[in-house]
């Protein structure tokens, strides 16, 4: 389905997903970690497409499913107003802007407790246009979530066929 060889069907763009999310979540840089968002953001919004097809089901009632998921509409509206350089004015956003903060996390020991040790870093935190806000961490959560639960209510594979030990390493 894409001239890039590797892929090829819905679950690619699906385990694609899970390594923009992961490399957004663990950069060391905001400006890289803008760039993981914004591609994770974009690689969501097209898996829609890449299951349309695979489905072979009318678009409209697709795209009706996925805006029922609150953080993959977020997706949509950070992909299209990145892509578009804002929405039109008829269309109305989800999100109204994502915001760069310092996420501070805290060190929690095997036990559950949480130790005296923190680390700071740049990250994002996702302002909705109604006030509210989520941090990049959990915005990543849910809607990668969201899309799992697509994948099973459609019974879309979602893992490779064969699990080498090297993909495992990667996503653990």
């Amino acid at each position: 389905m894409s001239v890039i060889s590797i892929y090829q069907e819905p679950k690619d763009l699906f385990l694609k997903l899970a390594r923009e999310g992961r490399r957004a979540w663990t950069s060391d840089s905001k400006v890289d970690t803008a760039d993981h968002l914004f591609n994770y953001c974009i690689t969501a919004h097209s898996l829609r497409d890449w299951c349309i097809k695979h489905l072979s089901i009318p678009e409209k009632e697709f795209h009706e499913v996925c805006n029922t998921y609150e953080r993959l509409k977020w997706c949509r509206d950070i992909a299209n107003s990145s892509k578009h350089f804002g929405l039109m004015a008829d269309k109305k956003s989800t999100v109204s802007k994502v915001s760069d903060i310092k996420d501070e996390l805290v060190t929690i020991t095997p036990d559950g407790q949480s130790s005296s040790t923190t680390h700071s870093r740049d990250s994002f935190i996702i302002e909705k246009s109604n006030g509210e806000s989520e941090l990049l961490m959990m915005f990543l959560f849910y809607s990668f979530s969201n899309w799992e639960e697509i994948f099973d209510k459609y019974q879309i594979p979602r893992y490779p066929d064969s699990l080498k030990t090297e993909m495992f390493i990667e996503f653990t």
